[in-house]
């Protein structure tokens, strides 16, 4: 279409076809920049979705890190006597519920 208006412009043929040429042209550019228009917004959100999912495995990766880090960093002794520690006051607390549930109101009268 620009071979269209170029010639337009330079043979000069009658004003109501000049016009006609014109006008069609400006359609055409109208419709050209609409197709742009929209294929830059596709790629610009696809973009959007990129940089987002990148963020987001970077984060990720940064947890795996600290975890990975601090599971290096752990010290055995230290929390095998935690183990201990947590196992001994759950058999405790289920010594007590056993010893709760297990009574009755005709033991508790005697």
């Amino acid at each position: 279409m620009v071979s269209n208006l170029a010639d337009t412009l330079r043979n000069a043929p009658t004003d109501a076809v000049r016009a006609a040429n014109i006008a069609q042209s400006l359609v055409d550019l109208d419709a050209a920049l609409d197709v742009s228009l929209n294929i830059r917004t596709t790629v610009g959100g696809k973009l959007n979705a990129i940089e987002s999912q990148r963020d987001e495995n970077e984060a990720q990766v940064l947890v795996a890190r600290k975890t990975l880090s601090s599971l290096r960093d752990t010290d055995l002794a230290e929390a095998i006597s935690q183990l201990t520690l947590e196992q001994t006051t759950l058999d405790a607390a289920q010594a007590v519920f056993a010893r709760i549930t297990s009574s009755s109101l005709f033991n508790f009268l005697k």
